[in-house]
């Protein structure tokens, strides 16, 4: 299942809110959903006791691959572009170098940045 998709159904399943607050919290990220939440646990602290017990019905046990959000690939393409390195960015968002990477061998989704290798000096 892609990252779309799977955004896809935890809108459906918690709402939009919920799944972004997952998104910009755990975003990129493998997260254990518990099958039984705790009221003090950080998934009820983001995304409240309602959706989190949705999430426990549907993936309780299980490890869930949160899909990054498109905001979450703009900013790791602005800090890309006013220099910072794959690791700093990596620190600054919370993602693996792996993943910085792997955004940033996507297309830019601001097409009127200048290019990145003319940042660079490159060109």
């Amino acid at each position: 299942m892609s990252q779309t998709d799977l955004f896809g159904q935890l809108i459906g399943l918690v709402g939009f809110r919920a799944a972004m607050d997952l998104s910009r919290h755990w975003g990129g990220r493998s997260l254990y959903i518990p099958k039984q939440p705790s009221p003090g646990s950080p998934l009820v602290a983001v995304v409240g006791a309602a959706a989190a017990a949705k999430l426990a019905r549907e993936y309780g046990g299980a490890d869930l691959a949160i899909p990054i959000t498109q905001g979450k690939r703009a900013r790791v393409w602005h800090l890309r572009r006013q220099g910072m390195s794959v690791a700093q960015i990596a620190r600054v968002m919370g993602y693996t170098e792996r993943a910085i990477y792997y955004i940033l061998a996507e297309p830019d989704p601001d097409p009127e940045a200048p290019p990145l290798l003319a940042l660079l000096g490159k060109v």
